[in-house]
């Protein structure tokens, strides 16, 4: 009952294919290698105390650019139907969630629009909200992927 060589191959074959399966990486994944470095550096400078402003800024803007992508990504994915209800929907998830960031900022004694506190903590909160925003559209790209 030796294997034949036909066998052998195909036996070859499909491990070579599912090796290969397991090198290929999510969207989600590669996003979160890309990022983790850049925001771990950001987060030590605004940590540090130095230039905080515009490390929150940058990280904001770099997720931003990240989220841009994704939200490309998913768009030509699905059909030009769903196209109108999704980016109406992603509109509508970032007004509301800016919103909520402002409120309860302004709520926070001592608070108040244009002051230099307040900026670099709305700058920080629209970057977690660029941050988990893309990382659901990664999720929702590779399930359209599967």
């Amino acid at each position: 009952n030796k294997p034949n060589e036909q066998e052998k191959k195909e036996v070859k074959a499909l491990q070579e294919e599912a090796s290969s399966k397991k090198e290929v990486k999510s969207y989600e994944e590669e996003l979160k290698e890309r990022m983790d470095p850049i925001e771990a550096k950001l987060n030590k400078t605004i940590e540090s105390g130095e230039n905080m402003l515009e490390a929150s800024f940058e990280l904001s803007e770099k997720w931003k650019e990240e989220y841009e992508k994704i939200y490309n990504l998913v768009l030509s994915k699905i059909s030009d139907s769903e196209k109108p209800k999704f980016e109406a929907e992603e509109q509508e998830w970032f007004k509301n969630e800016e919103e909520k960031i402002k409120k309860e900022l302004l709520s926070t004694d001592g608070m108040e629009e244009g002051a230099r506190d307040y900026e670099m903590l709305f700058a920080s909160g629209k970057a977690d909200l660029a941050k988990k925003r893309a990382m659901e559209l990664a999720k929702k790209y590779d399930e359209l992927n599967k």
